[in-house]
C-alpha cells in the first residue's frame, strides 16, 4: 500500500506499528484460545464431527463431478439440451425442468443436483428472454421447488433427518402428517411466484446498479 510513496509520514509509521502490534496480539490470542480448547478437550468432539461431515460432503461433490464429466464425455449433455430445445414455449420448458427437479429431489441431494443437473439444463432455461423469464425468478423457483421436494412425503430428505433426531414416541406417520401443511404452504408460495414474478424481481430493481 505504501510502494508509491517517496516518503512515509510519521502518522503512517505509527499506524503501521499499531497494526503490526495488534496483528501479533490477535495471533497470540487465537493460538492461546485454541490451545486451551484442545487441552480441555472441549472442541475435540465438535471438530471430529465437523471433519466427518465435511469429508462426506466433499466425497459427494467429487462423485458428482466425476458423474457429470462422464455424462458430458459420452454426449449425454448434448442429447438432453437438444431435447429441451425442442420445446418452443419457454414456460413449458421450465415446467418440465421443474417437474424433473422435483422428482430428482427424492433421490438426489441438492449438491448432486446443483453440480450435475443445473449445469446441463441451466444454459437452456436461462437463455430465455429476461423480460419473460427473469434469471432471478427462475433461480428462486428452482430453489423453492427443491425445498418442497425435500419435505414431501414419503421420500423427502428433510423427513429422514427429522426421523433421526425425533423422539421414539414420534412415529414416521406423525412426521408425514405434520409436514403436510408446510408442503401446502410451499406449493401455494410456488404458485404465487409463478403467476406474479414481480415478487422476486421488484427488490433487485431497487438496487443502485439498476
Amino acid at each position: 500500500l505504501r510502494m508509491t510513496l517517496d516518503t512515509i509520514a510519521f502518522d503512517n509509521l505509527i499506524a503501521i506499528f499499531v497494526t503490526i502490534i495488534a496483528f501479533h496480539v490477535a495471533v497470540v490470542g487465537i493460538l492461546f484460545s485454541c490451545w486451551a480448547l484442545i487441552r480441555e478437550k472441549i472442541m475435540s468432539p465438535i471438530i471430529f464431527e465437523t471433519t466427518k461431515v465435511t469429508s462426506m460432503v466433499f466425497v459427494i461433490l467429487i462423485g458428482s463431478l466425476f458423474l457429470s464429466l462422464t455424462l458430458r464425455s459420452f454426449g449425454g449433455e448434448v442429447y438432453i439440451q437438444n431435447f429441451l430445445h425442442s420445446f418452443e414455449d419457454p414456460r413449458t420448458l421450465l415446467i418440465v425442468v421443474m417437474v424433473v427437479l422435483f422428482f430428482l429431489g427424492f433421490v438426489l441431494d441438492f449438491i448432486e443436483i446443483i453440480f450435475i443437473v443445473i449445469p446441463i439444463v441451466g444454459p437452456v432455461i436461462y437463455a430465455a428472454d429476461p423480460a419473460i423469464m427473469p434469471p432471478a425468478w427462475i433461480t428462486i423457483l428452482i430453489a423453492i421447488n427443491l425445498q418442497t421436494s425435500f419435505i414431501t412425503p414419503p421420500f423427502g430428505f428433510a423427513l429422514f433427518y427429522l426421523r433421526g433426531v425425533a423422539p421414539r414416541t414420534v412415529t414416521t406417520v406423525d412426521i408425514y402428517k405434520g409436514v403436510i401443511p408446510f408442503v401446502i404452504i410451499q406449493v401455494i408460495g410456488l404458485l404465487l411466484l409463478w403467476n406474479f414474478p414481480v415478487i422476486t424481481t421488484f427488490l433487485p430493481t431497487l438496487l443502485p446498479a439498476n
